[in-house]
C-alpha cells in the first residue's frame, strides 16, 4: 500500500499555531522558516528554489495564499514593485478568508515594507495600522509592538514628531515589559532619530549609544551595524567628521564579518554620503561604485538607483559633467522603472543641479518643473523644497524677476522647514548664499524683495517650534535696509 502524503494545506493547518518554528514533522513551517531566512539574507536563488518547491505540489486555497505571500516578499527584494504589490495584496485577502491571522499579518507587515521603500508613507502607516489592529485582536502585544514600530518609522519619515513619538513610546513599553531589550533598543533608536532631527544632537547620541550596547551585549551584528550609521549621521552634523567616518568604517568591517553585503552596501553609501559633506569627491566615488556593484549582484535596483544617483552628486563637484549625467540618467531610468516616484523627484533634482553648475537654465527650469510634479505626486516635501529653490534660482538669473524668485524661494523655505528642521537649514543655507551673491553684485533691490517675502510666508506658515527659520532672513533684510 502506497503512503498518502499528507498535502501541503494539511501542513498549514498545523501551523496556525505556530509562528517561525519547525517541528520535526511540519514540513511547511521548516519551508517557511528557510524561505524567510533567505529572503531576510538577501540569497534570493535559494529563495526562488524554495518557491518551485512550493509549486510542484498541489495546493488549496491555503498553500496558494502562502506561495503568493513568498512570491511577493521575492519581488519585493528585486524592486519588481508592481508585481510584489499585487501578490501581496492578493496573498492578504485569501489569508484573511482563510482565517488565518499569522499569515494575514505577515503579508500586511511585508506590504508595509514595500511600501515604505517606495517613499508610499501614508499608505504604509495604514498597512501597518491594520496589521496593529489583527494583532490586537488576536491579543498579540507582542506583534502590536512591532506594528507600532514600523508606523513611528513611517511618521518620522513624514516629519509627524509627535505621532511618531508617542508610536515609538507605545512599542517600547510593551517590549520593555515582555523582557525584549532588543527590541526595546529598537524603539529608543527610533526616539533618537527624532530628536536627530530636532537638533537635540547630544540627546540623539545618548539614545544610539545605549542602543548600541544593547546590540552589542545581544550579539545582533546586523542591528549594531545599522546603528553605527545613525551614529555617523548625527557626528556629521555635529562636525565631528573623524568620528562619523570611523562609525561608517566599523559598521562596515561588522557587516563583512558577518557577510552581510547588502548592509555593506549601507555602510558604504553612508560613507560615501560622508566622504562628499567633507569635500572627498574623489574618495566619495569610488566607495559609491563600491556599493553600486554589491547592490547590482544582489539584485537590488532600489539600492542600485540610490547609489547612482548618489555616485552622480559626487562626480558632479568634481566637474565631470558627462559622467554625472550618465548616472543620474541610469538612476532615473530605474526609479522609474521600478515605479519609485518618490526617489525619482531627488534624481531630478540633482539632475537640474548638475545644469544649474553649467548654468543651462532652460534645462534646469524643466528639469525642476518635472521634479515639483513628481514630488507634488510622491508627497515628497524634501525634493519639493529643492525643485522651488531651483526655480527661485532661475527666475533671478535668467529672466531677473526677483518677484518670482521670491514666491519660489519663499516655497522653499516654508516646505523644508515644515518637513525637517536639517532640510530647511540646508534650504536657508543654498538661498542665503544666493542673496549674498545678488548683494555683492549691487541688486540690493531684489534682495530687500525676496528676504520680504521669505519673512512674510514664513511668518503666516510656519509654527512656533521654527522660530530660528526666518532669523537670518530677518537680520540680511535689516541690514540692506539700513544701507539703502
Amino acid at each position: 500500500m502506497s503512503q498518502v502524503t499528507p498535502s501541503i494545506d494539511d501542513y498549514v493547518q498545523e501551523l496556525l499555531s505556530v509562528r517561525f518554528e519547525a517541528t520535526g514533522s511540519d514540513a511547511f513551517a521548516l519551508w517557511r522558516r528557510e524561505l524567510g531566512t533567505a529572503l531576510e539574507a538577501w540569497n534570493l536563488p535559494q529563495a526562488k528554489r524554495l518557491l518551485s518547491e512550493l509549486a510542484r505540489h498541489e495546493l488549496g486555497e491555503l498553500g496558494r495564499a502562502y506561495f503568493r505571500l513568498g512570491r511577493g516578499g521575492l519581488l519585493a527584494k528585486t524592486a519588481d514593485w508592481r508585481q510584489a504589490e499585487q501578490n501581496l495584496y492578493q496573498a492578504e485577502q485569501m489569508l484573511k478568508q482563510c482565517s488565518d491571522p499569522i499569515g494575514r499579518t505577515w503579508a500586511l507587515m511585508t506590504l508595509g515594507n514595500l511600501f515604505s521603500d517606495q517613499g508610499r508613507q501614508a499608505e504604509a502607516s495604514v498597512v501597518y495600522g491594520q496589521a496593529a489592529e489583527v494583532y490586537r485582536e488576536g491579543e498579540d502585544a507582542y506583534g502590536e509592538a512591532q506594528a507600532l514600530l514600523n508606523i513611528g518609522v513611517e511618521h518620522y519619515t513624514t516629519g509627524r514628531w509627535s505621532e511618531a513619538t508617542a508610536a515609538f513610546q507605545r512599542s517600547l513599553d510593551i517590549f520593555l515589559e515582555a523582557g525584549d531589550v532588543h527590541s526595546a533598543a529598537m524603539c529608543l533608536s527610533g526616539l533618537g532619530h527624532i530628536l536627530f532631527v530636532l537638533g537635540d544632537y547630544e540627546e540623539a547620541l545618548e539614545c544610539y549609544e545605549t542602543s548600541l550596547e544593547v546590540f552589542a551585549e545581544a550579539g545582533s551584528v546586523h542591528a549594531q551595524a545599522a546603528t553605527l550609521c545613525n551614529l555617523g549621521c548625527v557626528l556629521d552634523s555635529l562636525g565631528e567628521y573623524e568620528r562619523a567616518v570611523d562609525c561608517f568604517l566599523r559598521s562596515l568591517t561588522l557587516a563583512a564579518e558577518q557577510s552581510d553585503m547588502r548592509s555593506q552596501a549601507i555602510a558604504l553609501d553612508n560613507l560615501g554620503v560622508a566622504l562628499q559633506g567633507q569635500g572627498e569627491h574623489e574618495a566619495a566615488i569610488n566607495v559609491h561604485r563600491e556599493a553600486l556593484a554589491i547592490y547590482q549582484n544582489l539584485g537590488d535596483r532600489h539600492g542600485a538607483s540610490a547609489s547612482l544617483n548618489h555616485l552622480g552628486m559626487a562626480q558632479r563637484q568634481l566637474a565631470r559633467f558627462g559622467g554625472a549625467e550618465s548616472n543620474l540618467a541610469l538612476a532615473a531610468a530605474l526609479k522609474t522603472e521600478i515605479g519609485d516616484q518618490h526617489g525619482l523627484a531627488s534624481v531630478l533634482v540633482n539632475m537640474a543641479l548638475l545644469h544649474a553648475h553649467q548654468a543651462c537654465w532652460k534645462e534646469v527650469r524643466l528639469l525642476a518643473i518635472r521634479a515639483m510634479q513628481t514630488a507634488q505626486e510622491a508627497h515628497n516635501d524634501e525634493s519639493l523644497a529643492n525643485a522651488h529653490a531651483l526655480l527661485g534660482l532661475v527666475a533671478i538669473r535668467e529672466a531677473r524677476d526677483s518677484v518670482a524668485s521670491a514666491e519660489h524661494y519663499a516655497r522653499a523655505v516654508v516646505t523644508a522647514w515644515e518637513f525637517h528642521p536639517a532640510a530647511g537649514r540646508r534650504i536657508n543655507r543654498h538661498v542665503l548664499g544666493e542673496l549674498t551673491r545678488l548683494r555683492a553684485g549691487q541688486e540690493a533691490p531684489a534682495v530687500v524683495v525676496i528676504c520680504r517675502r521669505i519673512v512674510e510666508a514664513g511668518q503666516a506658515e510656519l509654527d512656533h517650534q521654527h522660530s530660528n527659520a526666518l532669523h537670518d532672513f530677518a537680520i540680511l533684510l535689516d541690514d540692506v535696509v539700513d544701507q539703502s
